[in-house]
């Protein structure tokens, strides 16, 4: 099966699990894992999470608060409501919109555009939908949520909305096999839908993590939908770490974090 298929067959995980995919195009994804072990291991891995982004789907893409209201309640102006505390549990999308204007005393609004609507897309791929339902899941820890083993948390790279040359550090459980991390691409405005981009993590010594592609289409469909990209990386050994999204131009984006062990 040549690599075209296989990517096609990728982007329809969403969809498969979400309950969305039937006829052939169902039967053809299921034979296909059958004999893919890398799909079957995304399958597996996602499956928990589809189930809970069914449960709490509508929570999810509930509007978002203003932007103003957002950066009133970050600097202190409003003590939220309920409704906005219970929100931001939920939503990392606003949640580095608070955490950026806290940190950043001149901060403006940081998603002056950014229009949130109730439809989704099927077609997106798989880490679209499902990471977005990963960042709920993840974010209220009353649903108890572990994917593979030991419990997990979604990490923010704090870096998305703010410049810092310190290493964001993520608590990591010993048994997890994932890491789920979230930040905010900075997709250059002028570029081609087929732009490819890549998003690379390096170690200490240099040596490559993990490492994805990206078209411009892809990554400004994440941003429309939820303002962040979700990445569920392999669980990585304690250490600091580089990502870098980078264009055939050269790197864009960098950020530096630390993993420990707990």
């Amino acid at each position: 099966m040549n690599p075209t298929d296989h990517e096609r067959f990728e982007l329809e995980i969403a969809a498969f699990l979400a309950g969305r995919l039937t006829g052939e195009e169902c039967e053809a994804l299921r034979t296909h894992i059958e004999t893919c072990e890398s799909c079957a291991g995304v399958v597996e891995a996602w499956a928990p999470v589809a189930a809970g982004f069914r449960i709490a789907g509508d929570r999810l893409l509930a509007p978002h608060p203003d932007s103003r209201e957002l950066l009133r309640y970050a600097r202190g102006e409003t003590a939220g409501g309920d409704s906005l505390i219970e929100h931001l549990k939920t939503c990392p999308t606003c949640l580095l919109e608070v955490e950026g204007a806290r940190t950043v005393p001149a901060a403006k609004e940081v998603r002056p555009s950014l229009k949130i609507t109730r439809y989704v897309s099927m077609a997106l791929a798989a880490g679209l939908v499902l990471g977005l339902g990963l960042a709920t899941m993840l974010r209220d820890p009353g649903t108890g949520l572990a994917l593979g083993h030991g419990a997990t948390q979604l990490y923010t790279l704090e870096e998305a909305v703010r410049s810092s040359n310190d290493a964001t550090v993520l608590e990591v459980d010993r048994e997890s096999t994932v890491l789920p991390l979230v930040l905010i691409p900075a997709v250059p405005a002028g570029a081609a839908p087929d732009a490819d981009f890549t998003i690379e993590i390096t170690d200490g010594q240099g040596d490559t993590a993990w490492s994805s592609r990206f078209t411009a289409a892809e990554l400004n469909r994440y941003l429309e939908v939820s303002g962040v990209l979700t990445l569920l990386v392999p669980a990585q050994p304690e250490g600091t770490y580089t990502l870098q999204l980078a264009s055939e131009d050269g790197p864009i984006q960098e950020f530096r974090f630390e993993v420990r062990q707990r």
